[in-house]
């Protein structure tokens, strides 16, 4: 492995670190204000194997917590309790009860504005 090529690698995997970081602050802001975050590494994992990642803002309506993403658009995704349920990315769903689909399903819930201020 040339020295150019292990740079690389180690850049990507600070990248990598640095985002999952940012996702995990945001994530525990929202999802538990009063800092009892005990599962928040597992809803992370979770969502973010459904397709949320990369989070720049949460906003809560209706028990969803809608998410918008650097470079994903926007998405949602629900919790029954500590454990997520849906995950829809782009109108998507890509995870349900918990389970990733094999065959996505479109979605056609409607998507809050990630800019609007009164909910």
């Amino acid at each position: 492995m040339t020295r150019e090529f292990q740079k690389i690698i180690k850049t990507a995997e600070i990248n990598i670190k640095e985002i999952h970081e940012s996702d995990l602050l945001i994530l525990k802001q929202t999802v538990f204000p009063d800092g009892n975050d005990n599962d928040i590494e597992n809803i992370y994992n979770s969502i973010s194997a459904g397709g949320i990642q990369e989070i720049e803002s949460i906003r809560v309506y209706k028990g969803k917590y809608f998410v918008k993403m650097r470079f994903y658009g926007e998405g949602y995704f629900t919790l029954e309790g500590t454990h997520v349920d849906i995950v829809s990315v782009g109108h998507v769903i890509n995870m349900k009860n918990g389970q990733l689909l094999y065959t996505p399903q479109n979605d056609d819930t409607e998507y809050i504005s990630m800019t609007q201020k009164d909910y």
